[in-house]
């Protein structure tokens, strides 16, 4: 009972937040759409926290939960926080490896749930609704993006990039990935008003808070958007010539590439060694030009191509193809506007589609469970459907260069 009294607290607060009057002034939509998507938003959480109790031990969300408890109840002073929150020092010395990274962002999030549970009676359900709403903040300034990049369009169409249902599934629970997508929000928004000169004294601050995020929750993410900023930093703030820009950017994810081959294949073989059904099938990566090569064709039609067969009758996998199905009929429009010029493409939305497309291209050589393939590429979704959808409607403008 107290447990329930305190979830409907906190959905008070989290309501009244987003009725604030001093804070709806500055939302893009109006309060009842706001609201509306927060509840689709936390009904997913709920739903996604609820589906998975009934095998909670391969669940990451209910494991991570469990896990704060514990370490809440070892910790009784500093020197425990840090011995049981953070690596120790001899595990520092495979701070270049992906395993290194996997446990801080752990860690990290556990350390995060442990702080919700000193206000939430230690209940899942209630740590679910505090963290949909610190990342509900995430939703809301990629929408901003989204107002400012394509105005004069209806309200509810800046709702669709969100409503694609592997993505809500997977990214609106209690989880570290829906914390990813918040900060991938926040970063959107920043860059953009940095390079169009729009920038706050304070932006720049909390992009770096947010790239700091981003490197202990998905380190190759955190390096790839680097890549793309730093590019459109110096096309729109130094005043790059266009092929400049896009030479670099390949250059600098080559070099990417070539840095990361031996831990991307044995973050593939680790995959492998956890493989249960849902199989896609191939062969080993092994960190060589000649097996990149090889693996190529196929890492594409993982990547961007739906992959359904007979022997994979999750509804999942169905969901997941239709999604992919949809996102190659809006890039066939796209395309046939671009041919007829009644549309352009600016520096600042490429960038996100090469990002978009680089992610799911180490996404396609990396994971070759599908279910996994699913859940990580559909971190991206609500940017590939923007992108998308928004370059069909009226509303448009462009980023002037310095």
């Amino acid at each position: 009972m107290a447990a329930a009294g305190l979830f409907l607290f906190f959905l008070c607060i989290s309501i009244a937040f987003f009725l604030w009057p001093r804070y709806s002034r500055s939302l893009p939509l109006p309060r009842h759409w706001v609201l509306g998507l927060f509840g689709i938003k936390l009904g997913c959480a709920l739903a996604y926290g609820y589906f998975l109790s009934h095998s909670p031990s391969s669940s990451d969300s209910w494991a991570d939960f469990t896990g704060s408890i514990y370490y809440g109840r070892l910790i009784h002073s500093i020197p425990d926080f840090f011995t049981y929150s953070f690596p120790d020092v001899n595990r520092w010395a495979d701070i270049l490896h992906y395993r290194f990274w996997n446990d801080l962002k752990s860690n990290c999030f556990q350390v995060i749930l442990m702080g919700m549970n000193l206000v939430t009676l230690k209940n899942y359900y209630t740590d679910a609704l505090l963290f949909s709403t610190f990342t509900f903040l995430g939703w809301l300034q990629f929408i901003r993006l989204c107002c400012i990049l394509y105005p004069a369009n209806p309200p509810v169409t800046y709702l669709l990039p969100f409503l694609c249902p592997t993505f809500l599934f997977f990214y609106s629970g209690l989880h570290p990935d829906g914390l990813l997508f918040a900060l991938l929000g926040f970063i959107s928004l920043d860059a953009y008003r940095i390079v169009s000169g729009t920038a706050a004294k304070w932006t720049r601050s909390r992009l770096i808070v947010c790239f700091c995020g981003l490197l202990v929750l998905k380190i190759y993410l955190f390096f790839l958007v680097g890549i793309v900023w730093a590019v459109w930093g110096m096309y729109y703030l130094e005043g790059s010539r266009l092929r400049k820009a896009w030479i670099l950017m390949i250059f600098l994810t080559l070099v990417l590439f070539v840095g990361g081959a031996t831990e991307m294949a044995e973050r593939q073989h680790l995959y492998w060694g956890m493989v249960s059904h849902g199989a896609i099938g191939g062969s080993p990566l092994e960190p060589t030009l000649s097996s990149y090569l090889q693996h190529f064709p196929g890492a594409l039609k993982d990547a961007f191509l739906p992959i359904v067969t007979g022997s994979f009758n999750n509804l999942l996998y169905w969901v997941a193809g239709a999604e992919l199905m949809v996102l190659w009929i809006l890039l066939a429009l796209n395309l046939i506007k671009w041919r007829g010029r009644q549309t352009s493409l600016t520096f600042y939305e490429a960038g996100w589609i090469y990002f978009i497309a680089i992610n799911w291209l180490v996404l396609g050589y990396t994971i070759p469970v599908l279910g996994a393939l699913i859940r990580y590429r559909s971190l991206l979704l609500p940017f590939a459907m923007a992108l998308l959808i928004f370059p069909l409607l009226k509303g448009r403008i462009s980023i002037t260069k310095k």
